[in-house]
């Protein structure tokens, strides 16, 4: 048994080629959001990450008030400036508000690497084999079909269909709108949400906008797939599995590559064409029919032919792809969906069927994708798709891509007091809140630096926390904040003396 397991494992592990063909986002908890003025800042066209930690170690503790209570205080836009991570991300001006003040960024590994997890992947392929073999059904009957075709953790044939998680090398931040479709008296009405409530046919990019960390379109990654249709076999007809052994042997659509990669292939043209028709009837009643029209068809022309489609697949997965809220009508009738939450003065559980789509800006004006879709394709050589795995893997140089924490410089072993540069002069005037004196980095001690003050009639020491860029024996600029009794209590830190 251990022999074939392994054998089996060998013989049908796979190296899966994924290009991503609209914005794809896999997010985290809401709570990890970029918050404007603190995770990032914008300016002119573009949205800079800041390097939080430095940043927030930067602050004395009026600037931490300060910062609690008007994070967008301009006192505090100098600084931030500092811990700008440059070249920053392209972010159009007319997406851009008051309200802006969030991103939703891409999922991370503990290196703060963006990737895709083997499991997002994994899950679109389980909606696509649910969906492929489930009748048309009420809501309360779905999920016990899935249950009893698919079974659950411990006993789904799914547990032979392994995804390892894949690695692509650069994100890009989009701005997205939603856009809706529904019939009032028999009338279709269709709006893009430029407020919490309701919706008009006019597109205003910076009303209720959202905005997205993700893979942009041409991105290329590798991963690792594997189908161990001999193990199955094997426990469907010796182990127990709950009665659910037949279930394992009629699930034929995981039985080889091919036959997925078909199953995927036909449920994903079904799809595209039902949104397809769904988006022309939205676009015939608004100003961008081709913009919205044109996503769709470049999609429906890259599905695989005949000949292509047990070799390549086009997936969709990812946030803002629900089946029946943002991919279109697969089960229910056109205009609604039916939901669980009943709307107001109707007697039914319609609800309106919304997409949203990823917004960029071109010279002939705005293009809207729908997030998501995916190539999947088999690399025929194992090592050139280990090595771009392994080119996936590496850190990245540019900080701003990668997202990586930025750990404090370790504290050193308290150094020799430098000699007194010549550069530095001494302090003459009056020693008072607000005075400006120039300083000698001494040492570090935790997140702290300890800086000679120079002083006509004396030098004294202050530790101040952590500015970039203090090396011992560096000249810088302190202001002073606190005096007593003649003796700097606190300071800040203002410029390095150039």
């Amino acid at each position: 048994m251990n022999t074939g397991f392994v054998h089996d494992l060998l013989e049908n592990t796979y190296w899966i080629k994924i290009r991503v063909l609209t914005p794809l986002h896999v997010g985290m908890d809401q709570t990890k959001s970029w918050l404007r003025y603190i995770d990032f800042d914008y300016e002119s066209g573009k949205i800079y990450l800041i390097d939080k930690e430095k940043f927030l170690h930067s602050l004395d503790d009026a600037e931490i008030w300060k910062l609690a209570l008007d994070a967008c205080s301009k006192d505090l836009s100098g600084k931030r400036k500092r811990f700008r991570q440059e070249p920053g991300f392209d972010f159009p001006k007319a997406c851009v508000s008051d309200e802006f003040n969030a991103i939703n960024p891409q999922i991370r590994d503990g290196f703060g690497r963006p990737y895709l997890p083997g499991s997002s992947i994994k899950g679109a392929i389980r909606a696509i084999l649910h969906a492929a073999k489930r009748p048309r059904l009420e809501p309360s009957g779905r999920k016990k079909f899935e249950q009893d075709y698919l079974g659950k953790i411990k006993d789904s044939p799914l547990r032979f269909v392994r995804v390892c998680d894949g690695y692509l090398p650069r994100t890009a931040i989009y701005p997205a709108k939603i856009l809706s479709l529904h019939q009032t008296d028999n009338e279709w009405e269709a709006g893009w949400k430029n407020e919490r409530s309701g919706s008009i046919s006019e597109l205003q990019p910076n009303k209720f906008m959202t905005a997205y960390e993700a893979f942009p379109a041409g991105a290329e990654g590798v991963f690792r797939l594997s189908l161990l249709p001999g193990l199955m076999e094997w426990v469907s007809n010796n182990g127990k599995l709950n009665g659910k052994n037949q279930k394992i042997v009629e699930l034929k659509e995981i039985s080889s590559l091919a036959a997925l990669f078909s199953c995927i292939n036909d449920n994903v043209r079904r799809r595209i064409q039902a949104e397809y028709g769904y988006i022309e009837k939205v676009a015939a009643l608004l100003n961008e029919y081709d913009e919205l029209v044109q996503p769709w068809q470049q999609l429906l022309d890259r599905l695989p032919n005949t000949q292509e489609t047990g070799s390549r697949c086009i997936l969709r997965l990812g946030r803002n792809v629900g089946a029946h809220s943002t991919t279109g009508n697969w089960e229910y009738p056109e205009d609604y969906y039916t939901g669980t939450l009943k709307k107001l003065n109707q007697g039914d559980n319609r609800a309106r069927k919304t997409r949203k789509f990823a917004l960029l800006r071109s010279e002939e004006g705005w293009q809207f994708q729908p997030f998501g879709f995916v190539e999947l394709s088999v690399m025929q050589q194992a090592e050139e798709a280990q090595k771009l795995h392994q080119e996936r893997l590496v850190l990245p140089e540019t900080p701003e891509r990668s997202r990586a924490a930025t750990p404090l410089p370790e504290t050193p072993e308290p150094a020799a007091e430098p000699a007194k540069p010549l550069a530095a002069e001494p302090f003459t005037g009056k020693l008072k809140d607000g005075a400006v004196i120039e300083a000698v980095a001494l040492r570090q001690e935790g997140n702290n630096v300890v800086f000679e003050l120079y002083l006509a009639g004396g030098n004294q020491t202050v530790s101040i926390r952590y500015p970039s860029g203090c090396e011992p024996g560096s000249i810088h600029r302190l202001e002073v904040t606190k005096v007593k009794d003649g003796k700097v209590q606190q300071a800040r830190y203002k410029s390095a003396k150039k």
